[in-house]
């Protein structure tokens, strides 16, 4: 079994779901990667976004356990996506509009991204040691990629304990933003 086939198995096993139903709940994800790629993210930037999203999840299913088997799958999904959006928003500072966003299929709304923000206690920055290891992995997985040509998407339901040491993005995770220009991508699409 390669690895592409991994994480849809993981995932199906977890919720209980058939795999057209998580083919169809990981799609706004995988729109989310390629808007990125459109965007001509540099493949470090992603990575430390997927990061910051993943640490983000964490700590909203720590207190709303999300991670429960009763979750909805494709709300699981959304929700990760929704928090890639808050990630893009905190580390870049040039980033996607919200319309770029829903042309994933990402529902994104006031109300969700504050109650997202408000279980995040509008804290944004995260735990540094568990924030590297986390990047690590992603990197190690992108590798593995790159070996064997399968897509891997990072794992989910990563658990690890505690929130101290906060770590905010770096300029390196910025130049991109000099350059860019202010335009909505994809507005005109």
């Amino acid at each position: 079994m390669d690895s592409a086939e991994v994480l849809p198995q993981s995932i199906g096993k977890h919720f209980n779901a058939a795999p057209h139903e998580v083919e169809l709940a990981m799609r706004p994800l995988l729109k989310c990667l390629e808007l990125f790629h459109f965007g001509e993210y540099p493949e470090e930037v992603v990575q430390v976004i997927v990061a910051y999203a993943l640490s983000y999840h964490q700590v909203v299913t720590t207190t709303s356990q999300c991670m429960e088997k009763s979750q909805n799958l494709k709300e699981c999904m959304s929700t990760i996506c929704i928090l890639m959006y808050i990630a893009d928003q905190y580390v870049e500072d040039v980033h996607f509009c919200v319309s770029a966003w829903r042309r994933c299929g990402v529902r994104i709304d006031r109300k969700t991204v504050m109650s997202l923000l408000a279980k995040l206690e509008f804290s944004l920055s995260v735990n540094e040691t568990e924030f590297a290891a986390r990047l690590a992995v992603i990197q190690r997985s992108n590798d593995e990629v790159a070996k064997d040509g399968a897509q891997v998407v990072a794992a989910i339901s990563d658990r690890s304990a505690g929130r101290s040491g906060d770590m905010a993005p770096g300029s390196d995770y910025n130049e991109r933003a000099s350059e860019a220009s202010t335009d909505c991508p994809l507005q005109s699409q």
